[in-house]
């Protein structure tokens, strides 16, 4: 996996080492389609990535509710995806087939370079992961989602 890429994988990781029962990871890599495998039940949905911004300093974290209007548009160019199915376009395709569950969070970090096989964490995206840890598990405890929170990472 390629340098800030590795984000959600890193984050996964670490919800893995300290296992919380209101929480299910699914460590979905590079695989395109890989939201369709982890939100049928659930309800809610945390999906975690890096987010290329070249506007932005890298390390910024956005958290974002995919159904807010006002939430930042994401790219949807297959360009800039090292997944090959952008993040986006399986939320997208995913809330189409209604198969979204009722609350779907984005946190993302953001990067402000494509990353290329070989590349390491910048400092600065990898400083946010307990941060971005930290979240899942505020979101996990609010009564609402206390249950089933799912965060894909």
């Amino acid at each position: 996996m390629a340098g800030n890429d590795a984000f959600g994988t890193c984050v996964a990781a670490a919800l893995l080492a300290a296992p919380n029962p209101n929480i299910e990871v699914l460590n979905a890599g590079l695989r395109p389609g890989a939201v369709f495998d982890c939100q049928m039940g659930q309800s809610a949905l945390i999906v975690v990535d890096a987010a290329y911004s070249p506007d932005t300093p890298s390390g910024r974290l956005m958290d974002a509710d995919w159904f807010d209007p006002n939430r930042p548009p994401l790219l949807h160019d297959l360009v800039m995806s090292t997944h090959g199915f952008a993040i986006a376009d399986q939320i997208e395709l995913a809330d189409r087939l209604s198969m979204l569950p009722p609350t779907v969070r984005l946190l993302a970090v953001t990067v402000a370079n494509v990353p290329k096989v070989g590349d390491v964490m910048d400092e600065s995206v990898c400083r946010r992961i307990p941060d971005v840890v930290q979240r899942i598990h505020e979101i996990a405890l609010a009564p609402a989602h206390a249950a089933t929170e799912q965060p894909n990472a």
